[in-house]
């Protein structure tokens, strides 16, 4: 009888103590652990998706505007696109339960807010508090948004954009790569989507509002400087949204969970870009 209880007590230990240790695991990235399992971005393209939804919910926005002229959008235009934009990416199918959301509301809340805490702090890393990437990645973002910063024209970026991707995966392994390679997925395509026309981009700003923004009370002539903002918080939301899934990104290897990630990564950048074009 005492066998049998004491078989009992440990058995009980060793659940919880399997407990436990799950439960720090879904806490923590390790990424030399040998159980991570990197990111295929093949398997979405979360550049494109990122780029469709934010043309779709411009589009509803540019129909409410009923004159196209260049001025700086008030507050209450502001809070009135921003409305639409939301409503938009609330007709986005998609699934985060693998990832730790009950539903796609709370995780588009939980994206929004976080977005507006970037932007408080004019989307700035250094300046956020708490650490979501490492230092090893965060070298790489602070590169990523310095190279951004630096280049005169959309064909400029890209290439030194492309220069980070041939490099970063000499320096990187695990999570550290997956952040620093999806950032890049999502900076070359938002580069495209707000970068002019006449530089060979999409051009959604002007688009949607029929002109470049006002900034500092006049009209911006330059073709460059003024869509970067965008694109800024492209970066620091993708880069940011990995580091804040913790261990739900070591789950890469269960059936579907790969997709849900790039899913939501696209959604969450997407949602920054948005809301940091219409802050313009």
């Amino acid at each position: 009888m005492r066998s049998i209880k004491l078989i009992a007590v440990v058995l009980l230990c060793l659940i919880v103590t399997s407990i436990f240790f799950i439960a720090c695991e879904k806490k923590n990235i390790n990424v030399n652990s040998p159980t991570y399992f990197n990111v295929d971005f093949k398997e979405i393209k979360i550049g494109e998706n990122h780029n469709r939804y934010l043309i779709s919910a411009f589009e509803k926005i540019s129909k409410s505007i009923k004159t196209k002229e260049a001025y700086r959008l008030s507050e209450n235009e502001q809070q009135e696109y921003r409305e639409i934009l939301i409503a938009d990416f609330e007709t986005i199918e998609y699934d985060p339960t693998p990832i730790g959301f009950d539903t796609y509301q709370n995780f588009l809340l939980d994206a929004l807010n976080w977005t507006d805490t970037l932007m408080l702090h004019d989307f700035d890393l250094l300046n956020l508090g708490g650490s979501y990437i490492t230092q090893s990645a965060e070298v790489f973002v602070h590169e990523i948004l310095s190279e951004i910063d630096n280049s005169i024209t959309l064909q400029e970026m890209q290439q030194k954009l492309l220069s980070i991707e041939t490099r970063v995966g000499n320096s990187l392994t695990g999570a550290d790569l997956d952040i620093v390679l999806g950032t890049l997925e999502i900076a070359k395509s938002s580069a495209y989507l707000w970068a002019p026309e006449s530089e060979g981009g999409y051009d959604l700003y002007t688009k949607t509002f029929g002109a470049r923004p006002i900034i500092d009370g006049r009209v911006v002539e330059s073709a460059c400087c003024w869509w970067k903002r965008a694109i800024k918080g492209d970066v620091v939301a993708s880069a940011s949204y990995f580091g804040r899934l913790g261990g739900a990104i070591a789950l890469g290897a269960a059936p579907g969970t790969n997709a849900v990630i790039l899913g939501g990564w696209g959604i969450s950048a997407a949602i920054g870009s948005g809301l940091g074009a219409l802050g313009l």
